[in-house]
């Protein structure tokens, strides 16, 4: 997937010279929804998530990839820890946190 260029922003602490806490998080999730049919051969309807608490961090592409748009009404402050597509419901669920974990979880949202 060449198109998608969003890695997100986050970095737990950009001050940590040791890398562990300062490199960036990028991609948290990449989720395919098996109900929006194919697109040559792929899944048409793909999610990702990224590490970012500043600006949009989950996006939808309707075309197998070719194109991303973010989803609408996203909270900010939070990036998206884990994503699942429920099929029988047809419903992405989204776990959001402030912090990347795993020893100091911060605020979260669903």
């Amino acid at each position: 997937m060449t198109s998608f260029t969003t890695v997100g922003t986050f970095r737990q602490d950009p001050t940590d010279s040791s890398g562990y806490n300062s490199d960036l998080i990028g991609l948290t999730s990449v989720v395919f929804d098996t109900t929006s049919g194919t697109t040559n051969g792929a899944t048409s309807r793909i999610f990702v998530g990224t590490a970012c608490v500043d600006a949009s961090s989950v996006y939808v592409s309707e075309d197998a990839g070719a194109t991303w748009s973010a989803v609408p009404e996203q909270p900010t402050g939070y990036f998206p820890k884990r994503m699942k597509f429920s099929a029988d419901e047809k419903a992405l669920y989204i776990t959001y946190n402030n912090r990347a974990g795993p020893y100091d979880e911060g605020a979260g949202n669903v």
